[in-house]
């Protein structure tokens, strides 16, 4: 199981099997570090033991507030610990967080608990009108680390709440509803526990008896999901004793029918499911690469990951695309593909980690996930981001330019209010005025308001849909390569959601504009009216977008690439933003490749376009990796959120690998290439020919070339074994 690669070596954890497997495949190159895992766990947390201490001093980038909890299983809780931490939050937070009835007992007779944080405890009890996101973790029983992810960011969500009024987290935990099930495997984590009470279990399944050795008992609750269960025996297995069985039929087992039941019973707009390690984000589908999504779908997905990974920098893709192979009854697939829920699975710590992190890694691996389990909590409902930054009109060294702003409701529900957006510069130096073209076309039009700047009507807005604002006028000192801008967006103030909404269902309807939708896959969950607690002073959400004054590149970056720098609000839009990002929120162009021999590295993704040029009808192209245990895959197309329409995919697992796709000259093609175990440069080849029917050849056609599109970097995807 890979992460992370040096220039020298890479570390892995692997079954018996799989490490005779690597043997044959790399010979002398492979090193038997320990060979017990679970000792190794055992002995990393006790020699640790000084960093506990350590722990519950404030942490490099902690949020704010107090620590994360420690707990006497090598740092982490026990499953009594933990019910017992979120007892405490419950008695801190009585009016935000309450227990609901349990969902059954697993197949050992331990309740399968849930929780659930809102503001106005009633919204817990039935589906509602609030948008919903459920969190598990300890679906493998191995993986303690997940549990401290959703405790930590649980902890945050409440205590920001409640310091502050005007907090992000007390807009959420007013209009949100968080469904928690912290421990989704209690048999398998109490079974580590009493095998191994220092730390290093490594019982992965549940309690079922299906193998005739203890250890090897349980089934694989990731595979035990509906969608696509027992797909193949490649994503799962049918053998009671493999790590992955998949159970006798589709949630055969009490802790999968829980989730199940409670999906159903609360209809979540989203889901996120811990899972460790990896340092990555996936979702649907992972049952088969050709498995389809729509555009909208896919990008809607593609986007959301980008933005949940900003900050952390994990990779982000479908399960073949970050983990190098397809797994199938896994909960994300069922989630999107039987509930219409979006689905995804937020894999924590790298190679080094393992399952069980060092006591001292502990809360920096928990405070990665808080941004984006937050991120997916906004996004369940309505929610306003910058889209896009246009500065026309400018040249280098110019001091006067035409500014557009764009807004999205990158969120799973419809805006259903007016609203009122103000731009103002942040420097004297900096003026903004009404464009000509904005006063002389169209009803929306700025106006000035003390104290905000210039100001414009926002109509309601679909979910994932785009607004335009009106052209400025803006003008800088020569000497500024950057301005910037601050947004302030106005809503409904002293007001019941619930009023506010219906408002804005009429004045839709009167309008001809939206009218209220049901619950449909590409657009979350609207749901039924319902009365809602007032919110607390959100009259302003506030923004800032930092502008570069060259208009090449302002113009070139808004067309590929959005970049977040620092906090989530404040966005950069100009080539240098590609340099001072962290990687997963980064663009970058692909490398051309030709046809012949090319050569790549396994340091990181490397992405390739090649434009064949034999065939207009009837060929077929090829791409071959001479290295062992590479990863490929070839794409129709790209887009700004990331590689779309998916024309081959193939795993060498320790032999060479080869796609095939039917191709057509002059038409271009991307290829993603990664050697998994093996840094260095490495060659692959790229060829064409006639698939033995009628084929015409493009000879005496000159082919166009195309200006390369810039990629989403996508880091490190590298093989593992999958959540």
């Amino acid at each position: 199981m890979l992460r992370e690669a040096n220039a020298s070596h890479v570390e892995l954890t692997l079954a018996a099997a799989e490490w005779q497997r690597l043997q044959e495949a790399a010979g002398a190159r492979a090193t038997l570090l320990a060979r017990d895992a679970t000792a190794h766990y055992a002995r990393r947390a006790a020699a640790a033991g000084r960093a506990l201490a350590e722990q519950r001093r404030p942490g490099v980038g902690e949020a704010p507030g107090r620590r994360l909890a420690s707990g006497s299983m090598g740092g982490f809780l026990t499953l009594s610990e933990a019910y017992a931490e979120l007892e405490r939050l419950r008695s801190e937070h009585p009016t935000l967080l309450t227990e609901l009835p349990t969902q059954g007992k697993s197949r050992q007779g331990r309740p399968l608990r849930v929780w659930c944080a809102t503001a106005g405890l009633g919204e817990c009890t039935r589906a509602s009108a609030r948008p919903a996101v459920l969190y598990t973790s300890l679906v493998h029983a191995r993986e303690p680390q997940t549990l401290m992810c959703l405790l930590r960011f649980l902890q945050v969500t409440l205590d920001s709440a409640a310091r502050d009024a005007d907090s992000q987290a007390a807009r959420l935990v007013q209009s949100r509803k968080l469904l928690l099930v912290p421990v989704a495997n209690p048999d398998g984590y109490e079974w580590n526990r009493a095998h191994s009470p220092r730390g290093g279990g490594m019982r992965r399944k549940n309690g079922l008896k299906t193998c005739g050795r203890e250890s090897g008992d349980g089934v694989d609750l990731n595979r035990n999901f509906g969608h696509k269960w027992a797909h193949d025996s490649i994503g799962s297995s049918g053998s009671g004793c493999s790590e992955e069985y998949r159970g006798t039929a589709a949630f055969s087992e009490p802790e999968t029918q829980a989730i199940r039941a409670l999906v159903k019973e609360h209809r979540p707009a989203a889901t996120l499911h811990w899972h460790g390690w990896g340092e990555d984000l996936a979702f649907p589908f992972s049952y088969d690469w050709r498995a389809k999504l729509s555009v909208a779908d896919l990008s809607a997905y593609q986007e959301f990951a980008l933005e949940m990974t900003a900050r952390n920098g994990y990779a982000s893709g479908r399960a073949w695309e970050v983990v190098g192979y397809t797994t199938n009854g896994e909960a994300d697939d069922w989630g999107w593909g039987d509930e219409g829920v979006y689905s995804f699975t937020l894999e924590v710590g790298n190679s080094r980690d393992g399952f069980w992190p060092a006591p001292s890694r502990i809360a920096p691996i928990a405070e990665q996930s808080v941004y984006a389990a937050t991120y997916l909590l906004a996004a369940a409902g309505a929610q306003l981001q910058v889209h896009g930054v246009s500065l026309s009109g400018a040249s280098s060294g110019g001091s006067s330019g035409s500014l557009v702003l764009s807004l999205q409701n990158n969120g799973l529900a419809h805006i259903l209010t007016h609203r009122s957006v103000c731009v103002r510069a942040d420097e004297a130096s900096t003026s903004l005025a009404a464009s000509p073209a904005s006063e002389a076309g169209g009803a929306a039009r700025w106006s000035h308001q003390d104290g905000r700047g210039l100001c414009t009507p926002l109509p309601p807005l679909k979910a994932r849909a785009s607004h335009s604002l009106p052209p400025l006028a803006a003008s800088w000192s020569r000497a500024e390569r950057f301005f910037s801008l601050s947004l302030l967006v106005g809503e409904p103030r002293r007001r019941s959601l619930e009023a506010s909404e219906l408002e804005g269902r009429r004045e839709a309807a009167q309008e001809g504009g939206l009218a209220p939708a049901s619950r449909s896959r590409s657009l979350g969950q609207l749901g039924h009216p319902a009365a809602l607690p007032a919110a607390a002073e959100l009259a302003v959400t506030a923004m800032k977008v930092r502008v570069s004054t060259d208009d090449r590149t302002a113009t070139t970056c808004n067309e590929e690439c959005l970049c977040s720098v620092g906090e989530a609000a404040v966005y950069t839009l100009a080539a240098e933003c590609r340099d001072k990002t962290r990687r997963g929120a980064t663009c970058r162009a692909p490398l051309r490749a030709s046809t012949g021999t090319n050569y790549a590295s396994g340091k990181a993704d490397e992405f390739f376009v090649w434009q064949p040029g034999a065939y207009r009808e009837g060929g077929v192209c090829r791409v071959s990796s001479t290295t062992r245990d590479t990863l490929i895959a070839v794409y129709a197309t790209c887009s700004r959120v990331g590689a779309q329409e998916p024309l081959g995919f193939s795993n060498s697992e320790g032999h060479t690998a080869t796609v095939d796709f039917p191709c057509v000259a002059g038409r271009e093609y991307h290829l993603f290439w990664n050697a998994e175990y093996m840094p260095g440069r490495h060659a692959f080849t790229l060829s064409e020919r006639c698939d033995g029917g009628r084929c015409l050849r493009a000879t005496g056609r000159r082919s166009l070339s195309i200006v390369a599109p810039r990629w989403v970097r996508f880091r490190d995807r590298k093989k593992k074994q999958r959540a």
